[in-house]
């Protein structure tokens, strides 16, 4: 009998997913609407203020009607790309194939705002201005002022494809950073990322590890790993599995087990030597925690 959709764990596990990054996605909407907003309010104020300075008479129904339908069609299209994000995701995997699929998004994004804005606007301009409303002032083209929206819109469809995809990026991070505490609490053992791939590592085998700009260096049963992780992170795993490791420097964790000996150095400051021979520094901000007893 054909598995249903209910008990398949790979559509579960998909489904999860999309809901994670729509998720994402509307947060990252979100502050870029924060954002439109901020931006609204600077640019009538400037709009007024440069009226005000030359002498003219600053309409504000114009100024509010010509920035404020602007952006709120570009906000209402930002949850049409986060739709077109989930279901057709663009990374380095697929990039050739899709790309042609968000340049066409992107001509429909800015063909969309111009058509949306400039309908609010019609709508708009009679009721707070008293005048209609005309896409094309005297002296320009309709090809001239859609270009000129275009190059605009362009920034505008790419800058919220990044930060969406930066908070999305943030929230599957933040999943697998949870899923391993997970697996340190269950099994005692590490879920590291090294180059395009997992590895396992007993928790409690690890004698020392050490931050290396966004990475961490780890020692293990005679080996060294390279991780894509910060060394808190790291640490977090190792509490959860329960191990005896414990912070005594900023880039440095070591398991008290594999502690042979401490000694004095400069400045007030300590050094200890490991069962695998590494000699790692001790600073003075986290001598307390250093206790063997």
């Amino acid at each position: 009998m054909q598995q249903s959709e209910e008990n398949n764990p790979a559509i579960s596990a998909l489904e999860h997913a999309q809901r994670r990054e729509l998720s994402a996605g509307l947060a990252a909407i979100l502050t870029l609407g924060i954002f439109l907003t901020v931006t609204t309010i600077v640019e009538v104020l400037s709009h007024i203020s440069e009226a005000e300075r030359v002498g003219k008479m600053p309409i504000w129904g114009q100024v509010l009607t010509g920035e404020v339908t602007s952006r709120v069609v570009i906000l209402l299209l930002l949850f049409g790309l986060l739709i077109l994000m989930i279901r057709t995701p663009l990374n380095l995997d697929n990039w050739r194939r899709r790309l042609p699929v968000y340049l066409l998004a992107m001509i429909a994004f800015s063909v969309l705002h111009v058509v949306l804005m400039v309908l609010l606007r019609k709508i708009c301009w009679p009721v707070f201005i008293g005048a209609a409303y005309d896409f094309v002032p005297s002296g320009s083209s309709l090809l001239g002022e859609f270009v000129y929206e275009f190059r605009k819109d362009v920034v505008s469809f790419w800058t919220a494809f990044a930060v969406i995809g930066l908070f999305q990026h943030n929230a599957t991070l933040q999943q697998e950073l949870a899923g391993a505490r997970q697996e340190a609490r269950q099994f005692s053992r590490l879920t590291l990322k090294c180059g395009g791939r997992s590895i396992f590592l007993d928790a409690h085998q690890i004698e020392w590890a050490k931050a290396a700009g966004n990475y961490v260096e780890l020692f293990s049963q005679g080996k060294t790993h390279l991780a894509r992780m910060t060394l808190t992170a790291l640490e977090d795993q190792l509490v959860a599995a329960g191990a005896d490791t414990v912070r005594v420097h900023r880039s440095w964790l070591v398991n008290r087990k594999a502690i042979e000996q401490i000694r004095p150095a400069a400045a007030g400051d300590q050094q200890l030597l490991l069962t695998s021979e590494m000699q790692v520094p001790v600073s003075r901000r986290y001598r307390d925690r250093l206790s063997l007893d």
